[in-house]
């Protein structure tokens, strides 16, 4: 991190991520414009090409993966180039498949059929990375936490009263933000830093969410500008 980037550079993992998405789509989407080619005007398959290159492709693939496997869930962009080689895996196995077919039978049309199959794999699983990607540039709120039950939650610490301003988001594929404004009793039973470790235990427990600004108010602090604020 740095006076500039407060962050550092953790969104470089997501935009990487988003960009090795999105190509990969266009690569399914030419891939479909290649067989609708082929449909239509029919091309010999060299199969002394096409094996031996998806029989080099499987091994690189295979060894990539158990090379990988161990950290496929410790970021986004580690898990959209596990995904990458796992259907880069199976689309060799399904070229390795077609190459034999052609072979014995010369039904050329396998080639095809097999390139749509690959090209739907790829796009299938990119748009998962893509969607991810999107929602964490936008700032959404991450897909496994539930607000509403966020809300309830901090609702249901002892000495809150209300709570308004609650934003949710991620600056990566781990890391969980929130802030929010809560209104506390005005009365000397509850300290307002007893109520913010207990509302921070209760997030980060339940939520796994570490990093959270809150802002405490005893008092009406729109000044009459509107929205819900303390009474």
């Amino acid at each position: 991190r740095s006076q500039k980037y407060s962050f550092g550079m953790k969104r470089f993992e997501v935009l990487v991520a988003f960009i090795n998405a999105f190509t990969l789509i266009l690569i399914g989407i030419y891939i479909f414009y290649e067989s609708v080619e082929r449909l239509m005007n029919p091309q010999h398959v060299d199969i002394s090409i096409m094996i031996p290159v998806a029989l080099i492709g499987l091994a690189g693939n295979v060894f990539s993966i158990l090379v990988l496997q161990k950290h496929a869930g410790d970021n986004l962009n580690m898990k959209a180039a596990f995904l990458h080689l796992i259907f880069d895996a199976i689309s060799s196995v399904a070229v390795i498949a077609a190459g034999m077919v052609i072979y014995f039978t010369s039904n050329y049309w396998i080639d095809v059929v097999i390139s749509f199959f690959i090209a739907v794999m790829i796009i299938w699983s990119s748009m998962g990375i893509l969607r991810e990607s999107l929602r964490i540039f936008l700032q959404g709120v991450p897909s496994h936490i539930d607000p509403e039950e966020v809300n309830s939650a901090i609702l249901g610490i002892r000495g809150v009263i209300s709570i308004h301003g609650l934003h949710i988001w991620s600056i990566n594929s781990k890391e969980v933000f929130l802030s929010c404004h809560i209104c506390i009793d005005n009365s000397e039973e509850f300290s307002s830093d007893v109520i913010i470790e207990d509302v921070n235990a209760m997030l980060s427990g339940k939520f796994q969410i570490d990093h959270t600004t809150i802002q405490v108010e005893l008092g009406n602090f729109c000044r009459g500008g509107g929205g819900t604020c303390c009474g």
